[in-house]
């Protein structure tokens, strides 16, 4: 299955990428505007390759998976909420950035969070930052395991 694509009618619009209810693969690459990403129900799997601002990205129902590590890829000024089921969160680097984990027991990477916030959520959660400055990180209810390594300052 796929993501449908809806292109915002002028510059200053929002592009979509709508996932389906079932299992979705999106690869976003060249957004050079404002995005957002809404997964449906199913683990769907979003993979941000390029530099991107000001997107949203939500995760439905599933055990989703949302990877920039792998690409290098940072995220500045966006917002990402996993929401239900256990999913995998696979981040480079974000700037001003806040994550929500969602409910589930959520595997989560951040290889580095620069003035955002990280809230693990409901669940019981794996969470590694390895570098933070002027971020806030709190684990959220259940029985988290988190670990804050590398170079913390701020």
């Amino acid at each position: 299955m796929a993501f449908t694509t809806l292109v915002g009618a002028n510059g200053s619009d929002v592009t979509s990428f709508i996932g389906t209810d079932g299992s979705d693969s999106l690869n976003a690459a060249n957004i050079d505007t404002a995005s957002y990403v809404g997964a449906r129900k199913s683990g769907d799997t979003i993979t941000v390759s390029t530099n991107t601002s000001a997107t949203t990205i939500k995760g439905g129902e599933g055990a989703d998976t949302l990877d920039t590590r792998s690409t290098s890829a940072t995220l500045t000024n966006s917002f990402i909420n996993l929401n239900k089921d256990n999913d995998i969160l696979d981040l480079g680097a974000l700037v001003n950035s806040t994550v929500m984990g969602g409910s589930g027991s959520d595997n989560v990477f951040i290889t580095e969070l620069r003035g955002g916030k990280y809230n693990g959520n409901k669940g019981n959660d794996t969470t590694t930052v390895n570098g933070a400055t002027d971020t806030f990180v709190y684990s959220g209810q259940g029985d988290d395991v988190s670990t804050l390594a590398g170079t913390i300052s701020g």
